[in-house]
């Protein structure tokens, strides 16, 4: 009954509006259509090609809003035949929205206008839209979109391929502008066309001093010439420098095989840096939740960050890295921060990075850097800060080549950095070809906390097989270095867990050049050589002041030998834990150093300890990676989940779902989960048997940002909450109306005034709506000709819906719920043809809850009860609809007596904010 009401209502509507100027059926053409089409208009054209005219299709000064769209189920495309720009839209004054239109064969351009679309000091939105094969001629930039002087423009499911520039910003150029880019691909888009300038960057995308918003996109063999494979981002510095001038945020997106590759005409100015991802100056990087995998530059194979910052959280990175075969030095497999202060007072290159994997040797790949196989970071004048929590750095493999150097920092390369390195895991990472810091490198005045941190299997060819600090200070507590090695005799064993060594080679930047610092707490297990070495001359300065206190060794190496100071014991026949706990270094002329102020422990049977983390899979949902489980540990021998671990040390790509637990020698040591895969899930909504996934991002008037999360009702129905989980703000109804009229409905209705977009893809076929709801505005809307009914999408699992508080205290039946612990409501409901009943009343949370009229999976109202005395002294009352049916709602304060009423009548669908609904207290 709904389905036909709602049907009769949509058409009613349209046939009214009139707003709809079809081409070639009302006018010949589409610029006649432009013209004419009034505000909040449609322009809609039928299928084929549309040739653009020699200066392309031009939207000037319109002072409206309008769409322009392809009817249904048309391909349409607009083209200029490679040589000339496609569609120019100038100063608009309102938004203009393009749906479902391919954009392809621009040519030509010029630094103002792209060979494809310019947005020009204009607001534009896209909507399922194609940008394909627009070449710019030279000193154009944008091939495919230009975005340029103030605009806003948003991109939702739309997809980039073969999109040419020479210079900048192969698909899309932003040039102190606003973009946000929902869903999408953007493939092989290339600025390292024949002739490209030396400089070419962001072979996607290239943005200037503006913002780009990026979730669930995929960007795959896009290439530069210079910098950035698939984005490039530059902030020119503008105070104050703490803001970020550009603004660069990634979430839930794939990065895969976008490279660094110059054409033999062009070589470039500088070393190739960002495979994926160039950030420069002032300007800040967070990616949240994405992958990046087999990307490639010679800095930076993923994510190059040059005196800008970066945040890394839920993300994987997996064989990422530098072309090792020629004679450039190849930095930073997977993120290099270089900070260069240039004489002048330039902030350092930051790095954070929490929550995510780090992986180097892939797919049976070797050494991915010469240094810094994971991450590199390097601070100028300033210590660069470097923060990793929670994460898992694992077979960053590293070599030294003759002639062009390296070997340094197997998992991190840290020069002059602050770097914190908590509850994480460094694993089975090597420097090789007499190479330093299997592990982590660290130098010229670096200043380090290590905390609650597991180095299991990690090696070096010459020093420190899981950690080499040169004149740095090194705190290290509550960490574990199991399995690691250096090879060779006791005298060559130069530090299988730690090599600290003071700077002969002058004062660095910051400090004096000692070695110093402290290790506390710590357990050294079945390392292959001599646990800790520490290198001192015995002089005034530089000296190593190292200390190690309270910490457990068990070794077998070389017997009972676990230390070496080469002052102290210059033939290098190692001390065991007592000569450790009594060794006091007196220095000629320099300080004096109690090595051990706290005994450390000698074991006779190797420690039962072990770390477990899980990582979940991360990426678009196109291409996202697998979940993965890292382990370490210590003892005789080792399960997961009752099956044996052969190696001390591993990481299991695409573990099952489901929980985990590390025993060793038969005690549980560490524990983890990999959840299950539910298409519902944050930020996802799945309805319709899962065919269609519904998002939110909602934006405050103060600017501040997010998304919905959402929350299953049934299988057609769900809602999202914003700021908190009892605060219910906006559901959503997809309908199969295919019997009807061969459509699939979208219904929401809102309970929330915010800006939003709601946006609806259909997996089946691909195809996106987006929805925009004005700040202020409190909608409900039915959109009965949302999508196709082409395909079918096998059925979805069962959808259970989320357990529900009880009716409440003042309820008295099955009709009504009660709200804030005193609010009544309930509703009547009346059909055209005049069948009547009550609503069936299910409470949500403690302010919320929802009616059905005809069947329980299908919502029809959504209630919410406020206490906003604070502000008014009243109590507000909103609803939303997913129905035009007739009803009454009441809303009744069981304290006071007073009750509140809205009528719907037959044919409407509202959403209504009262917020003088009844008086306090």
């Amino acid at each position: 009954m709904l389905l036909s009401l709602a049907l009769g209502t949509a058409r009613a509507v349209a046939a009214r509006a009139g707003g709809v100027l079809r081409v070639p059926q009302d006018v010949p053409t589409l610029d006649q259509a432009i013209s004419q089409v009034g505000d909040g208009g449609i322009v809609e054209l039928a299928a084929g090609t549309y040739a653009a005219p020699s200066s392309g299709f031009k939207i000037s000064n319109p002072r409206r809003s309008f769409t322009i769209r392809a009817a249904l189920g048309a391909a349409v495309a607009l083209d200029g035949s490679g040589q000339h720009s496609v569609l120019v839209l100038r100063n608009s004054g309102g938004v203009i929205v393009f749906e479902n239109l391919i954009f392809r064969n621009g040519g030509g351009g010029s630094p103002t206008t792209s060979p494809g679309v310019t947005v020009d000091a204009s607001q534009a939105r896209f909507v399922g839209c194609r940008f394909e094969d627009n070449a710019g001629a030279s000193g154009a930039d944008g091939g495919g979109v230009k975005v340029r002087n103030g605009s806003a423009a948003s991109f939702i499911g739309c997809s980039f391929a073969r999109n040419r520039s020479p210079i900048a910003g192969g698909a899309m150029m932003i040039d102190v502008s606003e973009v946000e880019v929902l869903g999408g691909a953007f493939a092989d888009n290339r600025v390292n066309v024949p002739g490209h300038d030396p400089s070419s960057h962001g072979g996607a995308i290239s943005v200037i001093d503006g913002t780009l918003r990026v979730s669930d996109a995929l960007f795959q063999g896009n290439q530069a010439g210079f910098v950035g494979g698939a984005i490039f981002a530059f902030g020119t510095w503008t105070a104050p420098r703490s803001v970020p001038h550009t603004s660069v945020a990634i979430t839930r997106s794939t990065f895969q095989a976008n490279v660094i590759a110059p054409q033999p005409c062009c070589p470039p100015p500088g070393p190739r840096t960002g495979g994926a991802i160039h950030a420069e100056d002032q300007t800040t990087l967070d990616v949240k939740d994405s992958f990046f995998v087999d990307n490639q530059a010679q800095f930076g194979g993923a994510l190059d960050i040059f005196r800008a910052l970066v945040n890394v959280s839920g993300s994987t990175f997996q064989g990422n890295r530098g072309n090792l075969t020629g004679a450039d030095e190849s930095i930073g497999g997977a993120i290099c921060a270089l900070s260069d202060a240039g004489g002048q007072n330039f902030r350092p290159a930051g790095v954070t990075v929490a929550g995510s994997l780090l992986q180097g040797r892939h797919a049976g790949s070797g050494p991915v850097a010469n240094a810094g196989g994971c991450i590199l970071a390097a601070g100028d004048g300033r210590r660069a800060p470097v923060a990793i929590t929670g994460s898992v750095l694992h077979a960053c493999d590293i070599q030294q080549t003759p002639g062009v150097g390296g070997g340094t920092g197997g998992a991190i390369d840290g020069s002059l950095v602050a770097l914190t390195l908590d509850d994480s895991l460094v694993l089975d990472s090597h420097a090789s070809g007499n190479g330093n810091g299997g592990g982590v490198f660290l130098g010229d005045g670096s200043d380090a906390q290590i905390s609650r941190t597991t180095f299991a299997g990690n090696t070096a060819d010459n020093a420190g097989g899981a950690l080499y600090a040169g004149s740095s200070n090194v705190q290290i507590s509550r960490s574990r270095f199991i399995a690691n090695g250096v090879p060779g005799p006791i005298g060559a064993s130069h530090g299988a867990a730690l090599y600290f060594i003071p700077s002969r080679g002058g004062p660095p930047p910051i400090g004096s050049g000692d070695a110093s610092g402290g290790v506390a707490d710590t357990t050294f297990s079945q390392n292959d050589g001599i646990a800790a070495w520490d290198v001192d001359s015995g002089g005034a300065s530089p000296v190593n002041t190292v200390q190690y206190n309270s910490n457990d060794f068990f070794s077998t190496a070389f017997g009972d030998k676990v230390y070496v100071d080469t002052f102290a014991d210059p033939g290098r026949n190692g001390f065991n834990v007592g000569g450790l706990n009594s060794l006091v270094v007196y220095r000629s002329g320099g300080p004096t150093t109690v090595k051990s102020a706290v005994p450390n422990r000698a074991l006779g049977t190797p420690p039962v300890a072990g770390s477990l983390k899980a990582i979940p899979a991360a990426g678009s949902p196109s291409a996202r990676s697998a979940p993965f489980l890292a382990y370490a540990w210590s003892g005789g021998a080792a399960t997961l989940n009752g099956a044996p671990l052969f190696s001390h040390d591993g990481v299991i790509e695409g573990a099952a779902p489901g929980g985990y637990a590390l025993a060793v020698d038969g005690v549980t040591v560490d524990s983890a989960a990999i959840a299950a895969p539910r298409c519902t899930s944050d930020p996802v909504l799945c309805l319709a048997n899962d065919r269609f996934h519904v998002q939110v991002q909602w934006e405050l008037a103060t600017g501040e940002r997010g998304e919905g999360h959402p929350v299953a009702l049934s299988g057609d129905t769900g809602y999202f909450w914003f700021f908190g989980p009892a605060n219910v703000e906006l559901i959503v109804k997809v309908l199969d109306g295919r019997p009807i009229n061969d459509r699939f409905w979208v219904f929401y209705g809102a309970l929330s005034d915010v800006k939003y977009t709601l946006t609806v893809t259909d997996t089946v076929t691909g195809a996106v709506k987006a929805y925009v709801n004005p700040q202020g505005q409190l909608a409900s809307v039915a959109d009965t000709s949302a999508f196709s009914g082409a395909g079918n999408a096998p059925a979805g699992p069962p959808v259970s819906a989320p357990p529900v508080p009880a009716a409440g205290p003042c309820a008295t039946g099955p009709g009504d719920f009660c709200l804030g612990g005193r609010f009544r409501v309930r509703v009547s409901w009346r059909t055209r043809s005049g069948d009547s009943g009550t609503g069936t009343a299910v409470p949500l949370t403690g302010d919320t809850g929802y009616f059905w009229f005809f069947s329980p999976t299908n919502v029809e109202l959504v209630v919410k009860v406020l206490d906003g005395r604070s502000l008014n002294n009243k109590f507000w009352v909103f609803y939303g609809a997913l129905s035009d049916v007739e009803y009454t709602l009441t809303v009744t304060d069981t304290q006071t007596g007073r009750s509140k009423t809205y009528h719907n009548p037959q044919g409407t669908m509202a959403s209504v904010a009262d917020t003088s609904a009844l008086p306090g207290p």
